[in-house]
């Protein structure tokens, strides 16, 4: 999910600066529209490919790379053209901004990269390897769902999808007992299961206190 996140964040604000940027450089003087304006157009355009090559590429590092290093001398000719009149300082500051989001993107897809083939160097010491469409990396904060547990470095939640769906049933549970459709052992029962579950994550709170009770 983070890969597949900052390959369409990436792309989507490249594009949108290009949206942006062109009408500002037909109001370039004329000596300098086919000069420094196509340069800056031309780069853009270049930053653009490179993502879309490197989305459908297997080796996208080499292509990120490529991508950044434009992106840098993209600064210098924005600073350039700034100083030279041709844009104000506040189309400067907006067109850096955007670079610098553009930038930090493609330099999280390429740590991504980075991490993912440091993964799969040490899996195949294992005689293991990755899924190429079915593997994902996230940071450890994130947190893993394994189990019906999100499991964080220091400690483990119940999964908030089971809790939801289990006061639903427990609701269930208790209105069918009221209504003397099933009997208080399986009441308890269904109680103790969850229990069971839930004690092997930090969960003292959500077993103490009933699930049905109002907060």
């Amino acid at each position: 999910m983070a890969k597949e996140l900052k390959q369409v964040n990436a792309l989507t604000k490249t594009y949108d600066l290009l949206l942006w940027i062109i009408p500002q450089l037909e109001k370039f003087p004329k000596s300098q529209r086919y000069l420094l304006g196509d340069r800056i157009e031309t780069r853009l355009l270049d930053i653009m490919e490179l993502i879309i090559e490197a989305i459908y590429t297997k080796n996208k590092t080499v292509l990120l790379k490529e991508a950044n290093l434009k992106i840098e001398k993209l600064r210098h000719l924005i600073r350039l053209v700034m100083d030279l009149k041709y844009l104000s300082i506040n189309r400067y500051e907006h067109i850096s901004k955007c670079l610098n989001e553009i930038g930090s993107e493609i330099g999280g897809w390429i740590k991504y990269q980075q991490v993912k083939f440091k993964i799969m160097d040490y899996l195949k010491t294992l005689r293991l390897r990755l899924h190429e469409n079915k593997s994902r990396i996230y940071k450890t904060s994130d947190g893993v769902d394994f189990l019906g547990y999100r499991i964080y470095p220091d400690y483990m939640r119940v999964r908030k999808s089971v809790v939801k769906r289990y006061r639903k049933k427990l609701k269930k549970t208790t209105e069918d007992y009221r209504e003397g459709r099933v009997a208080l052992p399986r009441v308890k029962s269904s109680i103790q299961s969850w229990i069971g579950h839930a004690k092997h994550a930090n969960s003292y709170t959500l077993r103490t206190i009933h699930p049905l009770r109002p907060r």
